[in-house]
């Protein structure tokens, strides 16, 4: 919690970040035939992988999707906040937190959030 920045895998974590008020950048490897599959097979089309930007339904956090990934783009979005030039979002707390509903399965509340943003 008292992070100035983290670089993060997709995935849970990145919920834990922005509920801890720790500003990061997303990295998420896809091989080609994985990237095929669910772009094709599962219909997914949204460039959003991290799930406080899914939820927020814009590009919050940086998100670095391999191939490929390079270290500098990475440095220079981790920059803004290592420096103070970063200003948190107020409501991502709300937001994170209208969309995870205890009253059914978290990964098809997830599913939902996604295909409401594709479509």
């Amino acid at each position: 919690q008292s992070a100035r920045a983290a670089l993060a895998k997709s995935g849970t974590i990145t919920l834990e970040l922005a509920l801890l008020k720790v500003p990061f950048a997303c990295c998420f490897q896809t091989g080609f035939f994985t990237r095929l599959w669910l772009q094709n097979f599962c219909r997914i089309e949204t460039s959003l992988f991290a799930l406080p930007n899914i939820f927020s339904k814009k590009k919050v956090f940086p998100e670095h999707i391999a191939p490929p990934v390079v270290a500098e783009h990475i440095a220079r979005d981790l920059e803004p906040y290592l420096t103070g030039k970063f200003s948190f979002p107020q409501d991502i707390e709300e937001t994170i937190l209208q969309n995870i509903d205890t009253g059914e399965a978290f990964g098809k509340r997830v599913v939902d959030t996604v295909e409401q943003t594709t479509s």
